[in-house]
């Protein structure tokens, strides 16, 4: 079977918190779950147009594809189609959030307090690429 690509974009303010979306209860994947901004690639994206797009369609706020840095790739399944997901984060961006109708909540977290949210695991992932990057 033919994976799928995907994007998420870890967003940190000047405060070192970053953006977390929480997943209405009526998903199928991932219901009330917290995860980072993202989705699918049209066909017709780049891996960084998509992140553009993604964090825009979610959040209202808007990254130049020049500001993002590439964390790193992984590899999982969801609901038994395999998915290779590109993981970004951006620290400059403009707009406020707005969410959109695809999320029931927004919060700007600490790092560290991360754990006390039930994530969905490549946001974990992103942190730890980032750690290991040296990307801060």
């Amino acid at each position: 079977m033919e994976s799928k690509l995907a994007v998420f974009i870890m967003a940190e303010n000047e405060d070192n918190e970053i953006l977390l979306l929480k997943r209405p209860s009526e998903k199928r994947f991932c219901p009330d779950f917290w995860g980072f901004p993202g989705g699918h690639v049209k066909d017709h994206e780049t891996m960084e147009s998509a992140v553009v797009r993604e964090l825009l369609e979610e959040t209202g706020m808007s990254v130049d594809e020049l500001k993002l840095k590439d964390l790193g790739i992984m590899k999982t399944d969801r609901l038994g189609v395999p998915f290779i997901i590109a993981l970004y984060k951006c620290r400059i961006w403009q707009g406020l959030v707005l969410l959109s109708k695809e999320h029931k909540g927004a919060v700007w977290v600490k790092k560290e307090d991360v754990w006390k949210y039930l994530t969905m695991g490549h946001v974990n992932k992103a942190i730890a690429l980032e750690e290991n990057n040296g990307y801060r």
